[in-house]
């Protein structure tokens, strides 16, 4: 998908210019005089020839020397290409594998839609650790198996971190954790803001698809003024951005949900390219008279019924007089399922068929996440002498995330016995939204099919059958997350001398960071969906049958209204009477003092001998709280859906800890390029 972006405003100490044009991600940009002297102060962490900080390292050194290779992508990097964040441009790098969480795919969290974990060399995104100016950085990962990453971790969220206010992004393999601690275990990401800048910067993105489609809007504020004659700054930078998403059945590639297969025939399995339907599952309902006995109250392919049968003309559906096996459509009417091919292992059980009206996952799949994001942050320094320096941080955040659509709350024999919160529907065979046609195919079958539970013995008078069917139209899937930074760091560094080697440098620090992800998601309040499936007629008036109880936990309405649940025709006012807004919160809090002196001791003959020792403290505490809806399960509503489709309790988690760190470091220089040893 290819990507037309314009920055179609740009204002840099007060100059105007249209500054980059992107096409296919290759970048043609014209820098203005003006621009490339722009009104930053000289840093001397950008100068390879001075003494810096390393990642992976607090003893400073020349910035072309490493332990270990750094990758850098610097703002230009991020400009020339219109990233909208910085997990964009570093998951284009070979060295980061799958995220662990991004607003691209089906699978999003319900717990946090759109957050952006990266998974550095693909060792998992709870390895990888992010820092902010060798900082750390409050996390954003909700302290839930059902969050984002499925895991642990303290992953940072880096759609909260503006990319205008970033200098450069320093990667690291592996050798952080002995600096940073078992959360760099994949490696380390440290994002180096600017600092000391000093001017006005404006600037305005455009960008859509190929295809037209998948806007985004951005535009980005960065400020600067020095004060008490040089010795002081305030940077200010503001970012605001959104972006729409996709859904599978915007892209060709996604929408055919096409794949290779092993495909069942009379000469033995062949390899084809499917179209993978399910036609034991459909939005608009499909009936069955049996299936108890065996718990398989679910259509069966031909093939299928000779595998589990013994005969391919059985099932335990609503036949028509050629023997066809039919399902709802729309209206309420019944017509025929068309199966297509059979696929799957090449003995056993297989759902899925090649072809056919069965339902396909790719109309409840995500392609590409809506996302907003919103930001202030300010940063303040102050020279007290010229070897004592204060200053300061203060981040405010936001990142909203909305997915748009997700599987269904299924009622199938493919997850549970009928019945079950899972299983399909016991219906009245008096429901009076059943149209009269199949109420009475329903009744014959329930007198001819062989294995409707009647004819099964397993009742006498059978005045039910079953229904299965993906509930697109009440649980669609559809979640909001909203994810929250505030982040305070204050501190003092400086140099002093002490040797003849050199300064030492000092530092001591304080840092606080607060994230707070909540969540807004409609889903299925199984008790009220049960009292408005048992519909009956009272004064010719179709309404709930008497004598239901209403859900504990609240919805949208607490009047019942009755449920048609043959094809698509569910009023709104049953659609609200079963409709629950869950809203899971996680809170996260960050604690963290550093105190460190670092600087040489002696010298060597290729430099110096170095050291850097220092104390920290970090505290970290947790707090998800599921809301009563996922924590409330077992009272009758619907929760998050387990591996097998089973409908489970989500706990609430509290956790905290605090460790007391002494670290130290040593380099030593033994030889340089000033030494003139040959072939060293």
């Amino acid at each position: 998908m290819s990507l037309l972006r314009t920055h179609a405003l740009r204002i840099a100490s007060s100059t105007l210019a249209i500054a980059v044009w992107t096409i296919g991600g290759t970048a043609h940009a014209q820098t203005t005089p003006e621009q490339a002297s722009s009104a930053q102060a000289p840093d001397a962490q950008t100068n390879a020839d001075s003494d810096i900080v390393v990642t992976g390292s607090r003893i400073a050194r020349r910035g072309i020397e490493t332990a270990s290779p750094l990758q850098v992508v610097t703002s230009q990097d991020l400009d020339a290409r219109g990233y909208q964040t910085v997990a964009q441009a570093l998951n284009e790098l070979p060295s980061f594998g799958v995220p662990g969480s991004s607003p691209v795919g089906f699978s999003q969290s319900s717990f946090g839609a759109g957050q952006s974990f990266v998974n550095f060399l693909g060792l998992g995104s709870q390895r990888t650790l992010t820092l902010v100016n060798g900082r750390r950085f409050v996390s954003g990962n909700t302290a839930s198996i059902f969050g984002p990453t499925g895991s642990g971790g303290n992953q940072v969220d880096l759609n909260t971190i503006p990319t205008k206010l970033i200098e450069r992004v320093e990667t690291v393999a592996a050798i952080g954790a002995p600096i940073y601690g078992s959360d760099a275990i994949a490696g380390t990401i440290n994002i180096i803001l600017k600092k000391n800048y000093e001017g006005f910067d404006l600037d305005a993105q455009n960008g859509f698809s190929s295809r037209g489609d998948a806007p985004d809007n951005r535009i980005r504020l960065l400020a600067g003024h020095n004060f008490a004659g040089g010795r002081g700054n305030i940077t200010i930078a503001g970012e605001y951005d959104q972006s729409k998403g996709l859904l599978f059945n915007d892209r060709a590639v996604t929408s055919s949900d096409n794949r290779f297969a092993r495909a069942r025939s009379g000469t033995g399995p062949q390899t084809i390219y499917t179209d993978n339907r399910i036609p034991s599952i459909s939005p608009f309902g499909i009936p069955l008279v049996g299936g108890a006995a065996y718990g398989l109250d679910l259509t069966l392919t031909p093939q299928q019924s000779n595998l589990f049968l013994g005969d391919p003309s059985l099932n335990f559906g609503v036949n028509n007089a050629a023997g066809v096996q039919m399902r709802f459509d729309p209206n309420g009417n019944l017509i025929p399922i068309q199966y297509g091919s059979t696929i799957g292992p090449d003995s056993g059980f297989s759902v899925f068929t090649s072809g056919g009206n069965g339902f396909s996952l790719r109309d409840v799949e995500n392609l590409l996440t809506d996302v907003k994001r919103y930001s202030a942050n300010t940063q303040v320094s102050f020279d007290v002498t010229p070897n004592i320096h204060l200053f300061g941080e203060g981040w405010y955040s936001v990142s909203q995330g909305r997915n748009l659509t997700s599987q269904p709350v299924y009622n199938s024999g493919l997850f549970d016995a009928a019945g079950t919160r899972d299983g399909n529907l016991i219906v009245s065979i008096n429901n009076p939204f059943l149209t009269s046609a199949a109420r009475a195919a329903i009744v014959q079958q329930i007198a001819a099919n062989p294995l409707s539970d009647r004819n099964q013995g397993l009742v006498a008078n059978q005045d039910y059958f079953y229904l299965g069917r993906a509930n697109v139209d009440l649980s669609s899937g559809v979640s909001t997350g909203k994810s929250e930074i505030m982040r305070f760091v204050g501190g003092v560094d400086g140099n002093i001398k002490v040797l003849p080697a050199g300064d030492w440098h000092f530092e001591a620090y304080f840092n606080y960071g607060r994230s707070r992800v909540s969540s807004r998601n409609p889903e299925l309040n199984q008790r009220n969906f049960l009292n408005a499936i048992n519909a009956t007629t009272v004064n010719g008036q179709i309404v709930c049958a008497p004598g239901f109880t209403n859900s504990p936990i609240a919805t949208l309405s607490s009047t019942c209204a009755p449920i048609n649940p043959f094809g698509a025709q569910i009023s709104q006012a049953a659609k609200d009477y079963v409709t629950t807004i869950a809203t899971p919160r996680n809170v996260n809090n960050q604690y963290d003092g550093v105190v460190s002196i670092a600087g040489p001791l002696f010298k060597l003959p290729g430099g110096n001998f170095s050291f850097a020792l220092g104390y920290e403290h970090r505290a970290e505490n947790s707090n998800f709280d599921p809301g009563a809806f996922y924590y409330g399960s077992g009272t009758g509503s619907s929760a998050q859906r387990g591996s097998y489709g089973r409908s489970v309790p989500i706990d609430p988690v509290y956790g905290s800890y605090h460790t007391n760190e002494i670290f130290g470091e040593l380099n030593a220089d033994l030889i340089s390029p000033t030494n003139n040893v040959p072939f060293v």
